[in-house]
């Protein structure tokens, strides 16, 4: 799945009248996590090397935004901030990839009453609302990119 959608996110950066000048990645990995962390970690840093391999292929500057747990702290403010501070120019593409836990507020797959994209389980706190994928992909979209990407990599999916 994660190739398929690499290919498309290839397609649509090469094709087209005008080519995007700067590939954006936000890329984040609940590195912190004993159990799982270390697997999130390379899930991450293989998405990494493949945009970053994608733009050299497209012409494309290559912005990696990364917070790993390990330079840039995994927290749901760190996520929120590289999402509001990420700078984009019209012909850009914007990838947002996480690696790490996901959790729904539908009760089954078949509930409709909530959105069927999870939430990144970014803090332990229960006061602290987590940010859903669909949030994140409404904000970014707000930045009006050409393109605009992303994907989830969630162990531990849940209905709570």
């Amino acid at each position: 799945l994660v190739r398929l959608a690499l290919a498309g996110l290839a397609l649509a950066v090469t094709g087209g009248p005008a080519l995007a000048q700067t590939l954006h990645l936000i890329s984040v990995a609940d590195s912190e996590d004993g159990a799982v962390g270390p697997a999130f970690a390379r899930n991450a840093a293989r998405i990494n090397d493949k945009m970053r391999s994608i733009s050299g292929l497209a012409n494309l500057h290559f912005n990696l935004v990364f917070i790993d747990g390990i330079k840039r702290k995994y927290s749901c403010a760190e996520i929120a901030k590289a999402i509001k501070d990420v700078r984009v120019d019209p012909d850009d593409v914007v990838v947002f990839y996480h690696s790490g836990h996901g959790q729904s507020s539908r009760r089954s797959a078949r509930d409709t009453n909530f959105s069927r994209f999870p939430a990144l389980q970014c803090s332990e706190s229960a006061r602290e609302k987590l940010p859903r994928l669909e949030d994140i992909s409404n904000d970014l979209r707000k930045k009006k990119a050409r393109v605009t990407q992303r994907m989830l990599n969630a162990a531990s999916f849940q209905y709570e």
